[in-house]
């Protein structure tokens, strides 16, 4: 087999990364793991949106070396044939950068390949100044954790992944125990995010949480040419300190929420908060809601969800590793970054 690893090439790649980002990530003795297979026709519109919007992006990117950098990735070609695929991409406005999307087709699995990408990932990372790499893996998925943990990354952090079957409007929802208050916040903005992980000790650094300047100011036109829409909100206790962020994502058919939280007071009235909103925005569609920060046990969470009428998918391990990558050296110093982040709304 002739393996070639090469960037992958924005605009053109995008159709190449889809078929592949479905077809990596169908599990058939782990039917949960798979992605749906209709994915590709759930983001499409966004496919092209990007497309649309692609040469304004550049254009705005020119001069900011930072924001050109934010987007990256890798395809593994075998006899000139896509079978992997693993995206590369700056996080926020910090010298960290997310991992995601590691796949290879079934059929060529457990010949290194993932391995090759993740190792193209991290030097990539390395060439433009990363000081930590972060990704996200299901914890049961042990060859994939073997892997990374082979490699040198850690586990710094879990988070729950959940779904309700079929979301209701529930009156009264938005009645937050008192002393609890609610304060909206729009896409890309981080500071609420940054309070919540402050709390946690991971950081303070708003500039972490936050797009870059010029992926804000373009948001609104993909989102409009995607058919996206956001909904956020920030609960905050009598001191105005923020004890719950909640976020979601509508998109074609899907509702995606992630939820950060601190209090077991909040939490059976924020989840019926984010079945009540789902359900009136998008009645027709389906809800996935992640839970990835928060101070609470997970089974405190697992009750608290269950009875709120979410399935328990799987948990996801997040994982780190600082940077520079050095291959074949397995680090075990504490990571320094593992401090210093959250992971993304």
């Amino acid at each position: 087999m002739n393996l070639i690893i090469r960037s992958l090439q924005f605009p053109q790649d995008l159709d190449i990364l889809l078929q592949l980002t479905v077809k990596t990530f169908q599990f058939p003795n782990k039917p949960a793991w798979s992605v749906p297979e209709n994915l590709a026709e759930i983001l499409r519109p966004q496919v092209r949106a990007f497309k649309t919007i692609y040469p304004l992006w550049r254009f705005l990117t020119r001069s900011d070396a930072a924001q050109r950098q934010a987007l990256g990735g890798f395809l593994a070609e075998a006899d000139g044939h896509p079978v992997g695929v693993a995206n590369v991409l700056r996080f926020r406005q910090s010298p960290h950068y997310e991992i995601g999307n590691v796949g290879v087709l079934p059929e060529y699995r457990r010949q290194g390949i993932a391995r090759r990408l993740m190792i193209a990932c991290l030097e990539h990372a390395t060439t433009l100044g990363g000081t930590c790499a972060f990704l996200d893996v299901i914890a049961e998925n042990t060859a994939a954790v073997t892997l990374y943990k082979n490699m040198g990354f850690q586990v710094i952090d879990r988070s729950l992944e959940l779904s309700h079957p079929a979301p209701v409007p529930m009156p009264n929802a938005r009645r937050l125990p008192s002393p609890y208050r609610s304060v909206a916040f729009g896409f890309g903005d981080g500071h609420y995010w940054a309070q919540l992980a402050a709390q946690l000790g991971k950081s303070d650094n708003v500039a972490d949480y936050q797009y870059l300047p010029n992926i804000r100011r373009i948001a609104p036109f993909y989102f409009s040419l995607a058919g996206l829409h956001f909904w956020g909100r920030a609960v905050t206790n009598e001191q105005g300190i923020v004890r719950a962020v909640i976020s979601l994502l509508f998109q074609n058919g899907t509702t995606t929420a992630t939820l950060g939280i601190l209090d077991e007071a909040l939490l059976p009235f924020v989840l019926r908060w984010i079945t009540d909103v789902a359900a009136r925005r998008a009645p027709e569609a389906s809800l996935t809601l992640s839970i990835r920060h928060s101070a609470l046990p997970q089974e405190v969470l697992s009750a608290h969800a269950e009875n709120a009428g979410f399935w328990i998918d799987f948990t996801y391990l997040r994982m780190a590793y600082t940077l520079p990558y050095q291959e074949n050296c397995v680090q075990s110093k504490k990571m320094v970054c593992a401090q210093q982040h959250h992971s993304e709304v």
